[in-house]
């Protein structure tokens, strides 16, 4: 895990959930989503079975596509119930540097009882961040584990972002969901209990 601390990028503090939208003077863009992609869902409401991995992506839209405005970096809280998911890892994106080199880009995450801190900040000039990122792309990956059926939020909490000039981005949120359903074996085998169960009392009556 990357320990480096973004002293820079958590100068202030904003309440964020699940879709943030971020503007600078009359320039507006959106944070789009935690958007999990267990299954192939799409949507507000997602879906994973009990044990298994899924992945969510933290992504950006609405930003200048090779123009400004670019980011330049983040630190993100993002919510969740630790009694039906938990946190992973983090893999982090490359168009604010690539994440191995430490003179383009530094990165941190940690998690600690229902939260996920990550953040990144680039040292790469406002001009070829401004080539590097389209209007939208995908910060980070974060991966999951199912723990227990019910349905988790998913929220983005204390958060802040920058420009590539170092100016602050305001933001706006709306809040999302992951479910997650009984394992499919299990879930199965107990559809198939019920059935038998049923026959067998139908049985007894015509009996």
């Amino acid at each position: 895990m990357n320990t480096h601390r973004i002293d820079r990028i958590v100068a202030c503090t904003l309440c964020l959930g699940l879709l943030i939208g971020v503007c600078q003077d009359a320039n507006a863009a959106t944070w789009n989503s935690l958007q999990n992609k267990a299954k192939g869902l799409v949507g507000k409401a997602k879906a994973a079975a009990v044990g298994e991995d899924f992945d969510v992506d933290v992504i950006i839209s609405d930003l200048g596509n090779g123009s400004p405005p670019s980011l330049g970096a983040y630190d993100l809280d993002i919510g969740f119930d630790p009694a039906i998911v938990s946190p992973m890892t983090v893999t982090f994106g490359n168009l604010l540097g690539d994440p191995g080199m430490p003179s383009e880009t530094v990165t941190s995450f940690s998690f600690s009882p229902g939260s996920v801190d990550l953040g990144q900040e680039s040292f790469l000039t406002p001009t070829r961040l401004d080539g590097l990122q389209s209007d939208s792309f995908t910060l980070a990956t974060i991966t999951f584990k199912a723990l227990a059926v019910g349905t988790s939020p998913l929220t983005y909490q204390n958060s802040v972002a920058f420009d590539a000039f170092g100016d602050p981005l305001a933001s706006n949120t709306e809040e999302g969901s992951v479910t997650v359903v009984p394992e499919p074996t299990n879930f199965a085998l107990g559809l198939i209990g019920m059935l038998m169960l049923s026959c067998h009392g139908r049985r007894r009556r015509r009996l």
